[in-house]
């Protein structure tokens, strides 16, 4: 009877040591269910950094007075005087493209997805779209405007490129100063809006900041400058 007797109080111990240990599981996990919310609840708090945008009207237009003129012969001639040997294919471009500059986006201007062509210019050129964006986003800062950049539309093409978007472009000129890399679009109907503060402006006054800023550099013999209507842009190339 003894050893029964202690038989029970055994299995009641090990049943109390049982539930003390599960007990003291339940305690751990709920203080960390308690820190995890607290940590969830803080980052909740905390505001979210606000990521850039692009703006956009599709019916957006610049003044007359920046409606600039030059047109492709005038710009193919300075390219065939200072860019690149045309190549007939991308993948004749080879080497060519070493000594050239690749464009990406940053704080003067973004770089749009390019189907017929390639984000590369020459050190020159390169070097005009950098001022292109500086000049802009000085303009708006200047004004009391919030940021905006420019967006490269289009910059260097292989032969076989400018022949493949005049089939679906009649404006596409057979021979283009886009092959010489002296030459890039930007669009004035799409801007990038990064984060920040500043008095909202309309599309279409960007357009004509755009417009002023291009101005003033061809009228300082930096680039030639063609108003696009149909592919609503600035046909621009270098004269450096």
């Amino acid at each position: 009877m003894v050893k029964k007797k202690k038989k029970k109080k055994n299995k009641r111990k090990g049943k109390n040591r049982g539930l003390q240990r599960l007990w003291w599981i339940y305690a751990i996990a709920a203080a960390a269910i308690v820190v995890v919310a607290v940590l969830c609840l803080k980052k909740c708090d905390t505001p979210t950094p606000r990521k850039g945008s692009i703006v956009s009207d599709s019916q957006a237009t610049a003044d007359s007075i920046y409606q600039l003129g030059d047109l492709n012969p005038v710009q193919l001639a300075t390219a065939q005087e200072l860019g690149i040997t045309p190549a007939e294919t991308r993948h004749d471009l080879g080497k060519t493209l070493d000594s050239l500059v690749k464009i990406a986006d940053g704080d003067d201007y973004r770089v749009d997805y390019m189907e017929h062509s390639m984000p590369y210019l020459t050190p020159g050129a390169a070097q005009l779209l950098s001022d292109i964006g500086k000049g802009f986003r000085e303009r708006l800062q200047q004004q009391d405007y919030r940021e905006h950049r420019i967006i490269v539309t289009s910059a260097l093409r292989s032969m076989e490129d400018q022949k493949t978007l005049s089939k679906s472009n009649m404006n596409a000129a057979r021979q283009s100063a886009h092959c010489y890399a002296t030459t890039f679009d930007i669009t004035y109907t799409r801007f990038y809006q990064p984060a920040g503060d500043g008095h909202d402006i309309t599309v279409r006054q960007l357009a004509n900041v755009l417009g002023a800023t291009l101005k003033e550099l061809r009228d300082a013999g930096r680039c030639h400058v063609k108003y696009e209507v149909r592919q609503h842009c600035f046909h621009i190339t270098s004269r450096r």
